[in-house]
């Protein structure tokens, strides 16, 4: 006869298996732009590669795993002109020199921005 409590406290308290491990998914928000082009390429794949179940998820995953691991200097540079955050910047250059002027080091806050600032992008 089946143990009924065993079993019950293996499919947990929804009645779900409880025993294997699940997935880990991190979502990530993408414009609407992004969003039809995805969706472009999922068609795409189902005409023109007949029999192929790839989700939108799927394509993604692809694309981003076969991107090299560190960014290019040229994306870096593109990321930085769409997104720079002079408030941001300016909190890093004030927690840099005064980390700096505590260790005895002599930097300027001059070199500093010239060295980080946004003219290198």
């Amino acid at each position: 006869m089946e143990n009924k409590i065993g079993k019950k406290a293996e499919l947990g308290m929804e009645g779900m298996d409880t025993s294997k491990k699940r997935k880990s998914v991190e979502r990530v928000a993408i414009t609407k732009e992004v969003s039809k082009r995805l969706d472009g390429w999922v068609l795409q794949l189902e005409e023109q590669a007949k029999g192929i179940s790839a989700t939108r998820a799927d394509v993604m995953n692809f694309l981003l795993s076969s991107y090299p691991e560190e960014l290019s200097a040229e994306d870096v540079r593109e990321l930085n002109k769409r997104h720079f955050d002079e408030v941001k910047f300016t909190l890093w250059l004030a927690r840099t020199l005064k980390q700096a002027k505590q260790n005895g080091e002599n930097v300027r806050l001059e070199d500093l921005y010239k060295e980080h600032g946004r003219t290198q992008g």
